[in-house]
């Protein structure tokens, strides 16, 4: 959604089943838009779906980082970048509430920018599983801008809500800030008595649809490639991995990928 992704729901279940994979899961930004198309073709070849959705936090920045004090900050990302948190229905309470809790955000905000509150979540988790939005969740922003104590608190809000059904994510796209980010987000689960899991950020099927995804990027921040700089992700990585792939990225965090 939002000219972030490059390919359709029927290319990534495509996609998916070639690579091994036995479900996955779609999480749209602020909304369900391709889950229909999404489902059917997944029960049509016999995959396995998750329903979800990334839902954008009004919430105010984090703190800018301080001096030299290093960061595992993003080249890539916008620094205005409103943070999210991805949630997936584990059973149909959890899918009501998902729905409620879009139609909530879509409500408050614009076309196109839909604004949940932590506050909208109270009462409303059951049946839902959160991933902490890896760099754009709230935890790792503020671990990203060097603030840990806000890090602790962001973490422990989002356990609260969602006791037993919260977990950081890992992500690591061969960037050099990604080990390092890595390690602090397992630290902070240590901290937190929360667990982590490997997820995989992807903008398209397969690594030849990078190119597509960066003319989207343009388009949607309305300038042309060879200006557009750090808009644009870094490289190719943001495709569909196999299970295999994951496994060995993820070798050195085996909890990570625990069954």
């Amino acid at each position: 959604s939002f000219l972030e992704g490059a390919s359709h729901p029927e290319e990534l279940v495509e996609r998916g089943l070639a690579l091994g994979l036995t479900a996955l899961a779609l999480t749209d930004r602020d909304g369900l838009y391709g889950q229909v198309r999404f489902a059917k073709t997944a029960r049509t070849l016999n995959l396995g779906t998750i329903v979800g959705a990334e839902l954008t936090l009004e919430i105010e920045p984090p703190p800018k980082i301080r001096g030299r004090e290093k960061s595992a900050r993003p080249s890539h990302e916008v620094p205005t970048q409103s943070p999210r948190l991805v949630l997936l229905a584990a059973d149909r309470a959890g899918y009501a509430n998902l729905a409620a809790l879009i139609s909530t955000a879509q409500l408050r905000g614009r076309k196109r920018d839909a604004r949940l509150r932590l506050d909208d979540l109270d009462g409303t988790t059951g049946g839902l599983i959160a991933l902490s939005g890896w760099r754009n969740g709230l935890p790792e922003r503020a671990l990203l801008a060097g603030d840990e104590a806000g890090a602790v608190a962001a973490g422990a809000r989002l356990r609260d809500l969602f006791p037993g059904a919260f977990f950081l994510e890992l992500q690591h796209h061969a960037r050099p800030e990604d080990g390092a980010l890595v390690l602090a987000s397992m630290q902070l689960g240590s901290t937190l008595g929360v667990p982590y899991v490997a997820t995989n950020g992807v903008a398209y099927a397969a690594p030849a649809d990078a190119r597509l995804a960066d003319v989207l990027q343009c388009v949607r921040y309305k300038t042309a490639l060879q200006k557009a700089g750090t808009l644009l992700r870094p490289n190719h990585e943001h495709a569909l991995k196999s299970p295999e792939q994951m496994a060995k990225l993820f070798a050195p965090y085996p909890l990570a990928i625990a069954n």
